[in-house]
């Protein structure tokens, strides 16, 4: 089998209308085999730590999560549970360059999600891996950090 060599792919910018748009829930992920190491290559060439396919311009349920330095592709991601405890912290995105914004979030979260195999995983995330796929997930629900910028009267 000839190796596919990694593509780089453009991230779609603030204030792009595919941002906005609805994601299609993903029947079957072993499909996306090649936009997921496309998403991968991206995410790492441009110093992310997380990347949701409507910033590569694909609107489908799936994003990139960097979790413990390790990427992990997440099909149709579910926030099942919250903590009370939050987490505080600068978040940036590829999306909005230039942007930073003090976000608050739970900092102990029960989700789940498909994998590139299809099976369904449940996990508990904490501190930063929460924030990131949070944050993520913020993306496939057509929200974006710049929502959050404290408007000066």
């Amino acid at each position: 089998m000839k190796k596919q060599s990694k593509v780089f792919m453009n991230i779609v910018k603030y204030p792009d209308p595919i941002l906005r748009t609805e994601n299609k829930i993903v029947y079957n992920p072993s499909e996306y085999f090649n936009l997921a190491q496309n998403m991968i290559y991206t995410m790492r060439k441009t110093n992310g730590i997380g990347i949701a396919a409507n910033q590569v311009g694909k609107n489908i349920q799936m994003f990139i999560a960097l979790m413990n330095k390790v990427p992990i592709v997440m099909f149709n991601p579910k926030i099942i549970k919250s903590s009370d405890k939050i987490i505080t912290l600068m978040e940036s995105c590829l999306s909005c360059p230039g942007i930073s914004v003090e976000m608050t979030r739970p900092y102990e979260i029960l989700i789940e999600y498909v994998d590139l195999r299809n099976r369904v995983h449940n996990r508990v995330l904490e501190g930063l891996n929460s924030v990131v796929f949070q944050h993520e997930k913020m993306h496939l629900d057509g929200i974006l950090i710049a929502d959050y910028i404290k408007k000066e009267l």
